[in-house]
């Protein structure tokens, strides 16, 4: 789902910020950048921000990545500098209160059913 995500960065003006319920592994990433720069992604690695909880190690794994995120103030306050002033929106694999929680926090709209 995130390389579906980050194939948005075929246009040119896009940038995607995915948030993860960790940190990925550096090959996944260094993949992710060869798919789309043979797409034509000029520096995708420059058009897009991996986020994961701060503490997402000390986090109970039955949390969802949003729950976690939530909880996390210095996550939080990241996204928050990055969407700031910013057009955008928030596309969940899965939509919950969680999400919706979320948008409110951050100003965004949330792109999905509700839940």
């Amino acid at each position: 789902a995130q390389l579906a995500r980050l194939c948005d960065l075929a246009e040119p003006t896009a940038e995607v910020l995915l948030l993860l319920p960790g940190p990925p592994d550096p090959d996944v990433m260094a993949y992710w950048d060869k798919i789309l720069q043979v797409g034509g992604v000029q520096s995708p690695s420059s058009r897009y921000r991996v986020v994961w909880p701060a503490n997402h190690s000390r986090l109970p794994s039955h949390m969802s990545t949003t729950a976690k995120i939530l909880s996390s103030p210095a996550t939080m306050k990241r996204l928050r500098s990055f969407v700031n002033g910013r057009l955008g929106y928030v596309l969940p694999g899965l939509v919950g209160d969680e999400e919706v929680d979320l948008c409110v926090q951050l100003g965004v709209p949330l792109l999905g059913p509700a839940p």
